[in-house]
């Protein structure tokens, strides 16, 4: 657990960044060979995650609130909840929940 911040995590071979429980923003995840960002249990703030198979994977123990995916294969994955402010390809990400 902890918090990630302010990072960059490009062109690694699967996951950019990797995190149990925690915090992870204001980062960059861009070109890895997965996910961009794996968060299990917490919240994703204000993220960009670019050109990754799949942007966020995210739990259903999981928020996420203005980030930004652009050509990802998969913006995101997993039951997390939107709760706002993100942008998909440079419109509003659909499904947030306020």
């Amino acid at each position: 657990s902890g918090v990630v911040e302010s990072v960059q995590a490009n062109q690694n071979a699967r996951t950019g960044i990797n995190v149990t429980s925690g915090v992870v923003r204001d980062s960059i995840a861009r070109d890895n060979g997965q996910v961009g960002i794996l968060l299990n249990v917490g919240s994703v703030q204000r993220n960009v995650l670019n050109h990754n198979p799949i942007g966020l994977s995210a739990d259903s123990s999981t928020s996420y609130s203005g980030n930004a995916f652009n050509f990802n294969g998969a913006n995101i994955s997993g039951p997390g909840l939107n709760t706002g402010q993100n942008l998909c390809e440079n419109i509003i990400c659909p499904g947030a929940q306020y």
